[in-house]
């Protein structure tokens, strides 16, 4: 996948993007609040790249949010799922900066992650009463000086124009088991696993309101936090399925000087959505095997000297080479050769592979 960064302030918002979005991707919008002040200067709001993923190698999402008054820093990639699904569970990793800084003075929010019905025309983001989008569900992360570190859950009912905040409210915002920093927890600067479980309500028998059965379930490191059996997702009127999920949204953290523009970054990577429970030792793509051609979890020196000597048709015999179908195909061009073995070498020294023909995730 080739690196994005779009420009802060851009954005696509209906008909097809698919030129100005990521490969499987549907829309995007990079609305950075200080760009030209930021440090370091001019990062925009959103990009994927190489800077901040996952393991041995890959790339992941990453945005980088501002120390502002307002709310800042909307930076949205929203993807369709190709058809409206009843039930969907998701799964990804997610880290913040080493070092991540929330503010002191008032609470600071930060929104990660939404799954959400979106009806097909207009504007995606336009959301609201007069929006396009519902039901939407939406994660948050807030530090209360008052009641401490927090996951917030977001809920916006259809139809969107009688019940956007449901009927009632369903917004709830539990704390966690620890505080902020302490290790185990986003403060940390590790990856740390987010797992949610979306089931819509069921139509009514009788009258025109639907049942307040619909499910939600999240996770964090595996560890289920909160579990609600009673969602109205949908209030009345016809049915609707969950058919997008949105990476990144907007924060409101004053974590410097709210006129500085500074800004910190956290990204997301793994991303998996499925209409059945996903195993804990599910791998994305299968247990293929690329670069790391011993499969040690590094990718280093040895890795491009086994994969160079698999090319000269030398025997691999007593070696650790890992043999699949993908082993030592970097390149995605269906053959391990002394191509793959230079962009290895090139990797394994640390050099950048922007350029390059790499394409190990």
């Amino acid at each position: 996948m080739p690196d994005w960064e779009p420009i802060s302030s851009s954005e696509c918002v209906e008909g097809d993007c698919s030129s100005q979005v990521p490969d499987n991707w549907s829309y995007y919008r990079s609305m950075g609040t200080f760009n030209s002040d930021t440090i370091p200067v001019g990062r925009n709001t959103i990009s994927i790249s190489n800077e901040h993923y996952k393991g041995v190698s890959g790339k992941a999402f990453t945005v980088w949010t501002e120390s502002a008054p307002t709310w800042s820093a909307d930076g949205l990639l929203m993807r369709s799922l190709g058809a409206e699904y009843n039930e969907v569970y998701v799964k990804f990793w997610h880290k913040l900066q080493p070092g991540w800084l929330m503010d002191d003075d008032e609470d600071g929010i930060l929104k990660i992650f939404r799954v959400l019905h979106y009806d097909g025309t207009g504007n995606i983001f336009q959301f609201f009463s007069t929006g396009n989008s519902c039901p939407v569900y939406v994660i948050d992360w807030k530090l209360s000086p008052t009641w401490g570190w927090r996951h917030v859950h977001s809920f916006r009912c259809a139809p969107q124009d009688k019940y956007y905040y449901c009927n009632p409210d369903m917004d709830y915002d539990p704390r966690f088991s620890g505080d902020f920093n302490s290790p185990g927890q986003l403060g940390d600067g590790e990856w740390h696993l987010i797992e949610l479980h979306l089931k819509m309500n069921t139509p009514p028998t009788s009258g025109t309101e639907w049942n307040r059965d619909g499910i939600f379930q999240f996770w964090f490191d595996s560890v289920l936090q909160t579990e609600k059996t009673d969602r109205q997702y949908i209030v009345e009127g016809p049915a609707k399925g969950w058919n997008y999920i949105g990476i990144g949204g907007n924060q409101h953290n004053v974590f410097t000087d709210e006129t500085s523009g500074d800004e910190q970054w956290y990204a997301i990577d793994d991303i998996v959505v499925s209409t059945e429970p996903i195993p804990g030792d599910y791998v994305i793509g299968g247990n293929q095997i690329h670069a790391d051609v011993d499969n040690n979890s590094i990718i280093n020196t040895t890795d491009a000297m086994l994969t160079l000597r698999n090319s000269l048709g030398l025997s691999m015999s007593g070696t650790n080479w890992f043999s699949s179908a993908t082993t030592g195909d970097v390149n995605c061009d269906n053959v391990s050769n002394s191509t793959d073995a230079m962009l290895i070498l090139r990797h394994g020294l640390g050099l950048s592979m922007i350029g390059t023909e790499w394409c190990e995730d």
